[in-house]
């Protein structure tokens, strides 16, 4: 599903999102998330496509599930995003490479030209439309400032830093406008301290970090931004010290945090406490 993904190919993405919901006790409303996400990427949708997906999207709340009698946070990041699509009229903003993103994935595609190369046109060919039909958009500062980051990971990648932090600092400055997606701002943080620490300015990464941390409370994701932020100081710390090699810090910095290649069952941090405990009512669900 990621591989295909990673390449743009949105419908075989969704193949194997489907065969995962159908067939893997983890998370569906998560599968079927991810589903209705990739079909949403597919340019020139027939009406029947679009009310398909408008169907995969209102079936995620039915599926959503407890372990260890907590909520999963990815669930609950869908339940967010379902929630905003109904309420603007059927939309989303780069539903899939913002998954991407939040599972590391970039990771993955920003080592190969040829795979980061078509995102980032994505990537601009969006931002350039919702520029010019900023008021169509409900949540203009929102969807505009998800772009943008995206647009700044891309440029990352592309070791294109000067760009890339000029994103991540206008995102942050639009934190007041942001009305949903406030999961950006601390994540834009640690975006910017990560490139503090390809250019070896640790002390500037470490406030940076510090500040996403403990600055930022209640937004989606949060566990897993600690968990790289913790990845981030560790990093820090070591090369500091002189544990490791100063001279690979930028390939490093790039595994801060775990890699899809590392997560064959894509857990996250909550769910991974618990992948022993099964839905409590062990009953299958048939995702179509």
């Amino acid at each position: 599903m990621w591989c295909h993904s990673f390449k743009c190919d949105w419908l075989i993405a969704m193949k194997y999102a489907e065969k995962l919901c159908n067939e893997s006790r983890w998370s569906k409303a998560t599968y079927m998330y991810q589903k209705a996400s990739f079909l949403m990427m597919c340019p020139d949708k027939t009406p029947e496509t679009q009310q398909h997906i408008e169907y995969l999207y209102s079936e995620v709340p039915k599926l959503k599930i407890r372990i260890g009698g907590k909520s999963l946070p990815v669930e609950k990041f869908a339940m967010k995003k379902v929630k905003r699509y109904f309420s603007q009229g059927n939309k989303l903003v780069l539903p899939a490479l913002e998954l991407i993103y939040i599972w590391n994935g970039f990771s993955i595609v920003g080592k190969n030209e040829e795979l980061i190369v078509p995102m980032l046109n994505i990537v601009e060919d969006t931002l350039n439309e919702i520029l010019k039909n900023k008021d169509s958009y409900q949540y203009f500062k929102d969807d505009y400032c998800l772009v943008l980051h995206l647009k700044g990971v891309c440029l990352k990648f592309r070791d294109q830093i000067y760009q890339a932090e000029q994103c991540f600092k206008e995102v942050i400055q639009n934190e007041k406008e942001i009305k949903q997606d406030n999961y950006l701002v601390p994540w834009a943080h640690m975006e910017l301290a990560l490139l503090k620490m390809q250019d070896k300015e640790y002390t500037e990464a470490k406030v940076l970090l510090d500040k996403a941390k403990n600055s930022y409370k209640g937004y989606s994701l949060e566990s897993r931004l600690h968990f790289r932020i913790r990845a981030a100081n560790h990093h820090i710390k070591s090369l500091i010290s002189g544990d490791e090699d100063t001279d690979d810090s930028t390939s490093e910095v790039s595994r801060t945090s775990v890699d899809l290649g590392e997560m064959n069952g894509l857990i996250p941090d909550l769910e991974k406490e618990n992948s022993n405990t099964d839905n409590s009512n062990g009953a299958e669900v048939k995702c179509e």
